[in-house]
């Protein structure tokens, strides 16, 4: 039985206003969310994450994207002034044998 492993690859911020999204900010790297046992537990994970449950939409190909109002200090905040879009990815982690089957 494998366990995933919960990964933000890349974060894009822009600044947000009463016009929508405004200039590039900057792009931060990534961070690990968390492993979980099940594939459902780790799609929880992320919902509980952005405190908003995913559409389908959002799961393409190998990647997650979402996105999310954010303050200064990179909290979720609906009148922050930058928004963020956060490209994940669900890895499966499976234990190594070195005995016969390896």
């Amino acid at each position: 039985m494998g366990n995933y492993s919960v990964n933000v690859v890349d974060q894009t911020v822009h600044r947000w206003g009463e016009d929508g999204q405004g200039d590039y900010v900057c792009s931060k790297g990534g961070f690990h969310i968390g492993t979980y046992p099940t594939l459902d537990a780790a799609k929880k994970a992320i919902n509980d994450y952005f405190s908003y449950e995913l559409d389908s939409d959002a799961y393409q190909d190998e990647y997650i994207s979402a996105t999310q109002i954010e303050d200064a200090d990179a909290y979720a905040d609906p009148n922050g002034d930058y928004i963020v879009d956060y490209v994940l990815c669900i890895d499966k982690v499976e234990r190594v044998l070195f005995g016969e089957a390896a």
